[in-house]
């Protein structure tokens, strides 16, 4: 369990790190910490999505789910924001997030 929350802040040191270099190099514009949604289709299924996590806490365990839970959020943040905010170019934060979650989640599987 230590050796997951060593790689999560792992994770989280380059992904930050990543997106400090893309926000450099394709002049991306973040502002603020909190996310915007899309639309409120994309608000509703983010929050659905949230509530099945919750319920599948106790039949799963955690560190899987809650990777899967990034993964499936920033896969769905990717897919909202390419089709309809492509111009703003903030799905690319959320690749970044996707690959850096699935090299973990697939580390952590094969321990």
């Amino acid at each position: 369990m230590t050796n997951f929350w060593i790689l999560m802040l792992v994770a989280i040191t380059i992904s930050t790190a990543s997106q400090f270099y893309i926000k450099k190099k394709f002049g991306i514009d973040k502002s603020g910490w909190r996310y915007k949604h899309v639309s409120n289709t994309h608000k509703w299924t983010e929050i659905i999505l949230l509530i099945v996590f919750v319920f599948s806490l106790s039949f799963f365990p955690v560190e899987y789910m809650l990777l899967l839970f990034f993964i499936v959020i920033d896969l769905l943040r990717i897919f909202m924001e390419w089709n309809y905010r492509p111009e703003d170019k903030q799905y690319m934060y959320h690749m970044i997030e996707v690959s850096l979650m699935s090299a973990l989640l697939i580390y952590i599987c094969l321990l």
